[in-house]
């Protein structure tokens, strides 16, 4: 099974922070994978697999923003109905 790097991100619990951090990866080149999210304690906490840890670990540091990173096993499903 192949592994990955997830990124957990803490984001202000406000409308914008999304599209912030999306704008943040976008304008760096980051490619985003996968991506959950959920309120927790105030804030918001974004879960996301891009294509290349390495920079994406630079963005997130020179940006300043909050976050966790952590290996993870990385399936591949068909994707199909049922």
């Amino acid at each position: 099974m192949a592994r990955d790097i997830e990124f957990t991100v803490f984001l202000p619990d406000h409308p914008e922070s999304l599209a912030e951090l999306a704008e943040i990866l976008g304008n760096a080149a980051v490619n985003i994978e996968g991506l959950q999210g959920a309120p927790y304690e105030g804030r918001w906490v974004m879960q996301l697999v891009t294509e290349n840890a390495e920079h994406t670990i630079n963005v997130l540091n020179n940006a300043g923003v909050t976050f966790t990173a952590k290996e993870v096993l990385k399936l591949n499903l068909a994707h199909r109905p049922g």
